[in-house]
Order: structure tokens, then C-alpha cells, then sequence
């Protein structure tokens, strides 16, 4: 799924043709050319990259550098950042292997 310029002036009807051309990298525009989402995270307009974030998810997401604004935006748009949620979950493993340690540290626990 892409952003394209008719969801634009759905989202704002009066939004600026400058911004388009900035956009889509065109003079003449059309209604169906996509938007390039890297282009779109760079404007910083939180209203507008919540309105990326609800219509691309997560790939939206990845394309904003700022960590504060994406979470932000993260939150706003209702996404979940599994990154880390994930990441925490596999601290430990069900065999009781765990991943958080160094095998030498393990070995040296046993034969104390």
C-alpha cells in the first residue's frame, strides 16, 4: 500500500501544491503518483506522519529518524513497537538456556 497524492487532498484539500511537487520529486503531479514516505518523514509534521503512520504501519514508522518523534508518532497512530517488546521476551529461553550470558560464565557457576 502507498501514499498517493489523491490521499493527500483527502487528508487536507487545501494542502500546498509545493509540498506535493517536494513530495513526489515532480512538476506535474497527478493523482495517482505515490509519495515517497522517506520524503514525507522528513517534512516533520506530526499531524501529517500520524495520518502516514494509520495508512503504512511500520513502514512508515522505519523511515523516521528522530526516536523521539517516532514514538510519538508510534503512539498516536496506535502502533506497537514489537522491537522491544520482543527483544525482552527472549531474555530466557524455555529449554532454561539462557541468552543473556556468556557461556564461560555458565561453565564457571556449574563446577563452583
Amino acid at each position: 500500500m502507498a501514499i498517493t497524492v489523491k490521499d493527500l487532498f483527502q487528508y487536507d484539500p487545501n494542502f500546498e501544491p509545493a509540498k506535493i511537487r517536494r513530495l513526489t520529486g515532480k512538476t506535474n503531479y497527478k493523482k495517482s503518483d505515490t509519495v515517497d514516505l522517506s520524503r514525507l518523514a522528513a517534512l516533520n509534521d506530526k499531524d501529517l506522519s500520524v495520518f502516514a503512520a494509520k495508512k503504512e504501519g511500520k513502514t512508515f514508522l522505519n523511515s523516521i529518524q528522530d526516536d523521539n518523534m517516532k514514538t510519538q508518532i508510534a503512539d498516536a497512530a496506535h502502533i506497537k513497537n514489537e522491537e522491544k517488546t520482543q527483544n525482552n521476551k527472549n531474555n530466557k529461553m524455555p529449554a532454561d538456556i539462557p541468552m543473556d550470558k556468556s557461556i564461560f560464565d555458565i561453565d564457571k557457576q556449574e563446577t563452583v
